[in-house]
């Protein structure tokens, strides 16, 4: 009952962050009835239930019959099922509150990032300073920890963006990158990174082969920062201890 709870929250969740991922990069407000962007006319209530809307529509506009593309319910997917791993790892209310926005928030960077290249200093705020109270709660030598991974990874990626020239990565990277190093800590930042980096580089060749991007193509990185956070927090710790076992 709880994770089937969670499952409708997260697509009910997913549905305003595929608003909010459309409008916001496009300075459009974020209030307001959904409208078709071709016919103009404002979608019903019933078509906007998450998820089971559009397939109830056949995926398009049931006035111009214009298709609406798998970008919406995919998004209140994802969020649907984060939501329900969320259930299952937290070990108590706040933590699940805290993770639930996390994952919120992260997945509208990551849908921005993806689509628009960009990752809006609102949106890192919100998730720096939610991710700064959460570190608060926990034991006073953690706490140190968790700000010095923060200050070590920004570190990190700001000699990267200097040397390159922010032709490696944006100065939006950079920023993430102190959120995401103090919400994980230590040793976990250094799995989190080496996560980011070889997924990066695997879809990178994966595209080079396929054609669909060169070696001058620009690809956003927050994504793999982002999918690598969220990975490594709810199996970093076991990740680790595997690779402890087989290498001692």
């Amino acid at each position: 009952m709880v994770n089937f709870f969670l499952f409708i929250l997260g697509a009910i969740v997913g549905s305003f962050l595929g608003m909010l991922t459309y409008r916001l990069p496009l300075g459009l407000a974020l209030t307001g009835r959904s409208k078709c962007t071709r016919c103009k006319k404002t979608i019903e209530w019933r078509d906007n239930i998450p998820i089971f809307g559009y397939f109830l529509l056949g995926g398009r506009c049931r006035s111009c019959k214009k298709p609406f593309g798998i970008r919406y319910p995919l998004i209140e997917l994802i969020s649907a099922l984060s939501f329900v791993v969320v259930g299952y790892f937290a070990q108590n209310l706040w933590e699940g509150f805290f993770l639930i926005a996390f994952t919120s928030i992260s997945l509208a960077l990551l849908v921005i990032d993806l689509e628009h290249k960009i990752l809006p200093d609102i949106l890192i705020l919100l998730l720096g300073v939610l991710v700064f109270l959460f570190i608060l709660t926990l034991p006073s030598p953690q706490i140190f920890t968790h700000l010095l991974s923060g200050f070590g990874a920004f570190l990190f990626f700001l000699a990267i963006y200097l040397l390159t020239r922010g032709r490696g990565m944006g100065f939006g990277d950079v920023k993430l990158s102190f959120v995401l190093g103090m919400f994980l800590g230590y040793p976990n930042t250094i799995l989190w990174l080496f996560l980011a980096f070889v997924s990066g580089a695997l879809v990178g060749v994966i595209l080079l082969i396929l054609g669909r991007a060169g070696f001058k193509h620009e690809l956003a990185f927050g994504p793999y920062l982002l999918a690598a956070a969220w990975v490594t927090y709810f199996w970093g710790n076991a990740i680790l201890n595997k690779y402890a076992q087989v290498a001692f």
